[in-house]
């Protein structure tokens, strides 16, 4: 009995041992966290985004609208045949009396037709669509453009959150190290327990404050996530990028010289200077109404019947007819239908043209933002790389004041404190200019990748 207790506890050790080393392996562990680079997550956001999707929908659509708008041009061909078994009293054609008896017949057809005036309906048509082709490509690629230049402002807003955590974090470990000091130098009865307790309260408050900051970076990765319709936060980081200004980046060009740029190459204004093109176009359509049609058009048929002598293509052979002709169609009264089509179709084209004002006036009040935050980012960086010199060479000065008792703890701390909002705004207006500069090329056309 214990031989065979030991022959089992022996069985489960050998196969729990390495199915258990298995399961705790690498590679059923949790999957590390994917580095978000400002790249991936360019490709993300395009790969994912619902509106760029539909956008591409619509150039689909487009291209097929066009396809059918040129097919108009062409002749249309038609083929019917028809098999009916009768019974009943009917008329014998040989005989040239009435009969009952149950007979089969068939009557194949192949007939066509062609336009050849509608008051140029083809042409106008062909025209609307391949505006509105042309429409939907423009907007496919405004998509694009604002996808991109979501992803850098959003971007933007978790690096400076975690650019301010780490300044955050420089302070609390700087004032944690002051107050581990000063309760020594308070133990031994050189520094007074005011400077402790001061030290202690500003450790508090600045944890305070980094819980905020960390919080605000949660709260602006989840947006940065969600803004590339991703599901979970967990399962990404974002990279650390290092931002540089150089001499370049500070030179801006005359705002005249970038609006011109931005609605020479603006997508939405193209986009809407072709639906104008298209509703000019769809009003002309809808006045072709007015104009009489003409048409032609030609066929050939042949029967059979059992009534008749002869096998079946025989029959087909001997009855074949065929036909040609035209026909002249003169609207007259309509109860104003087309009267009410070409309002509808002006309404459309003054819509349009609204529009197309509209994309010009948004475009241009975005680049009137955008440049403006440019250059007060230029200039903010360039006070505040100047601003942040002198702070820290005064903080450092104070500091070493302060470590050999020749200042209070409020004239260190007001050092403190200007040095950090000094940095603060120099990261603030570099990682601006960098990333703004960014999104000023995305819409003059200059770049559309993310180096």
């Amino acid at each position: 009995m214990d031989m065979f207790i030991m022959r089992k506890v022996n069985v489960w050790h050998l196969l729990f041992v390495p199915l258990f080393s298995i399961l705790v392996s690498p590679a059923f562990s949790q999957a590390e966290p994917e580095v978000l680079t400002l790249e991936r997550a360019m490709e993300l956001a395009l790969q994912n985004n619902i509106d760029l999707k539909r956008a591409q929908n619509n150039v689909i659509a487009a291209v097929s609208n066009k396809r059918q708008a040129v097919m108009n041009f062409l002749p249309n061909l038609n083929g019917s045949i028809g098999y009916t078994v009768s019974n009943g009293t009917n008329f014998d054609n040989n005989s040239g009396q009435f009969v009952t008896t149950t007979f089969e017949q068939s009557s194949p057809t192949l007939s066509s037709n062609m336009n050849l005036f509608s008051a140029f309906y083809n042409h106008h048509l062909l025209h609307r669509r391949e505006n509105e082709l042309e429409s939907s490509v423009y907007a496919l690629r405004y998509s694009e453009l604002i996808v991109r230049a979501n992803v850098l402002l959003r971007f933007l807003n978790v690096s400076l959150d975690r650019e301010n955590i780490k300044n955050s974090e420089r302070r609390l470990e700087l004032l944690q190290s002051q107050l581990e000091r000063e309760e020594k130098r308070e133990s031994v009865g050189v520094a007074s327990l005011e400077n402790v307790y001061n030290f202690r309260s500003q450790v508090a408050n600045q944890k305070l404050t980094l819980v905020g900051l960390e919080n605000q970076y949660k709260s602006d990765f989840l947006a940065l996530i969600q803004t590339l319709q991703l599901n979970d936060p967990e399962n990404y980081v974002l990279q650390d990028i290092e931002v540089q200004v150089s001499a370049e980046d500070t030179q801006v060009e005359p705002f005249q010289q970038v609006m011109a740029e931005v609605l020479e190459n603006s997508y939405n204004v193209k986009s809407s200077f072709y639906t104008m093109q298209a509703a000019k176009n769809a009003l002309k359509v809808s006045r072709t109404s007015y104009y009489p049609s003409v048409g032609i058009g030609a066929g050939i048929g042949t029967r059979y019947s059992t009534n008749n002598d002869g096998e079946l293509f025989s029959q087909y052979k001997t009855f074949t007819n065929n036909y040609y002709g035209f026909q002249i169609s003169v609207p007259i009264f309509n109860n104003f239908l087309v009267k009410n089509q070409v309002a509808q179709a002006k309404v459309g084209m003054f819509n349009a043209e609204l529009n197309y004002k509209q994309a010009i006036l948004d475009i241009t009040n975005r680049i009137q933002r955008d440049y403006l935050d440019l250059v007060s980012s230029i200039t903010s960086y360039e006070s505040a790389l100047e601003n942040f010199e002198a702070q820290e060479q005064t903080f450092n000065f104070v500091q070493t004041r302060f470590d050999t008792g020749a200042t209070d703890f409020y004239t260190y701390l007001e050092s403190l404190n200007n040095k950090n909002n000094a940095e603060i705004t120099l990261i603030n207006a570099k990682y601006s200019i960098a990333f703004r500069n960014k999104i000023l090329d995305l819409f003059r056309g200059m770049s559309s990748t993310t180096e």
